[in-house]
């Protein structure tokens, strides 16, 4: 979704989207340790695709102190190999700097990326950086246009195996 900020200037106009972040921030704590879980399979498959020598980032709207917070509570917090947020970029997704600056990181070519994402601004993203995008289709968000979802994944069970990569 969009940064924190953006949500609170889009949802709530007639206020100030500072104070309102930081309402936001200030009650919705007390709901993340229950509520913060990783997806099923997700710590798994990262693994997985770290043992096939395949470079794990991630990139988000979300800031750094609370995409920290989550990786450390979900227990996803060694996996990542990069990860890129609003504080690192001067432009957020839908904008494929975030991307672009994790493809140049790990040196690799646009056609060897993929880009996994839930929502429209991933998908954005990922075309707008000229990459393949897997759209993990267990996510409430919707897609307007489906036309460049190379993947559906139904799982991350199944991940490996849906985008093609036989785990030997």
């Amino acid at each position: 979704g969009p940064p924190t900020f953006d949500t609170m200037v889009n949802e709530f106009p007639e206020y100030d989207p500072h104070v309102m972040e930081e309402e936001y921030k200030k009650r919705s704590e007390k709901y993340q340790i229950k509520y913060t879980k990783a997806y099923p399979h997700t710590k798994k498959m990262l693994l997985d695709l770290k043992k096939l020598n395949i470079h794990v980032g991630l990139v988000t709207n979300k800031p750094k102190q609370e995409t920290i917070w989550t990786l450390n509570h979900t227990g996803l917090n060694d996996i990542f190999e990069i990860i890129i947020c609003p504080e690192d970029v001067k432009n957020c997704k839908p904008n494929p700097e975030g991307i672009l600056l994790a493809i140049n990181h790990f040196n690799v070519n646009l056609e060897d990326t993929l880009y996994v994402g839930d929502g429209e601004r991933d998908y954005l993203s990922s075309k707008n950086a000229n990459i393949d995008f897997a759209f993990v289709n267990w996510s409430p968000r919707k897609i307007s246009n489906q036309q460049y979802i190379k993947y559906h994944i139904s799982s991350y069970k199944n991940f490996i195996k849906e985008i093609g990569i036989e785990n030997d």
